[in-house]
C-alpha cells in the first residue's frame, strides 16, 4: 500500500525461523489486531524470510513504555493489557514455569561471579532470596505468557497498549510476566531513569 508509513522489523534467530511463534503471532494479531479502540494491540506479522533466517512485522503506533513517566492511569491500562493478553486462549506447545525460570537466573548469576568474584556473596544472597520468595508465591492458573514482559516492548500509543516480540511466549504462572515487568521497573529505578519511591510504591 503506497499510503501505509509504517515501518517493517525483521527478528533475526541463528536456530531459523520459529514457525510456532510466527503462527501464534499471527492468531494474537487476528484476535487484537492493531486497534486503538481496544485496550491491547498486536503488531501486524509481515511475513518470513526462510533465508535470511528472520520473521517481519510491521511497527505499531506509539513509544515505548521505557519513555514514560509511570503513572496510576498507566499501570491500570498496562495491568488491563497484560491481563487480556493472559486470558487470550491462544494456546502453545511451549511451557515455561518458576523453576526454569530460577535455573535460568542461577546460570546467569553464576556467569556473574565467575568473571566478578568480588560480587559472589552477593550473587548467593539474590539466590537464595528469590528461592525464599518463590515459595511464598501462590499458584494461578496456567495462561499465554509473554516471557519478555518490559518497557522496551510495551508500546503506548493514547489509551491502548501494544505488545511486541512474541517469540518467547509460552504456558505459565502469569505472576512471571508482572515479576518480569517489576523487576525491570526496579533496575531502571536503580540506574536513576525511574523515581525510585514511585517504584517502590508500584512493588
Amino acid at each position: 500500500d503506497s499510503q501505509d508509513s509504517r515501518s517493517i522489523y525483521a527478528k533475526f534467530r541463528s536456530k531459523g525461523v520459529d514457525h510456532r511463534a510466527y503462527s501464534l503471532h499471527q492468531r494474537l494479531y487476528s484476535k487484537f489486531g492493531c486497534n486503538d479502540n481496544q485496550m491491547l494491540s498486536i503488531a501486524e506479522p509481515a511475513g518470513l524470510l526462510e533465508s535470511c533466517k528472520a520473521t517481519l512485522q510491521f511497527s505499531l503506533p506509539g513509544s515505548p513504555l521505557s519513555e514514560y513517566e509511570l503513572t496510576d492511569v498507566l499501570c491500570d491500562l498496562i495491568l488491563s493489557a497484560i491481563h487480556a493478553f493472559h486470558e487470550s486462549q491462544c494456546g502453545t506447545e511451549r511451557t515455561w514455569n518458576l523453576d526454569r525460570e530460577f535455573r535460568q537466573l542461577e546460570t546467569m548469576l553464576a556467569k556473574l561471579y565467575t568473571n566478578h568474584r568480588d560480587l559472589h556473596e552477593r550473587a548467593i544472597h539474590v539466590l537464595d532470596s528469590y528461592r525464599n520468595l518463590a515459595t511464598e508465591i501462590e499458584s494461578s492458573n496456567d495462561c499465554l505468557l509473554h516471557r519478555d514482559f518490559h518497557p522496551g516492548n510495551i508500546i503506548v500509543h493514547g489509551r491502548t497498549i501494544g505488545l511486541i516480540d512474541l517469540d518467547l511466549c509460552a504456558i505459565g504462572d502469569p505472576a512471571i510476566d508482572l515479576g518480569n515487568l517489576l523487576g525491570h521497573f526496579q533496575e531502571e529505578s536503580i540506574r536513576g531513569i525511574r523515581d525510585a519511591s514511585v517504584v517502590e510504591e508500584m512493588c
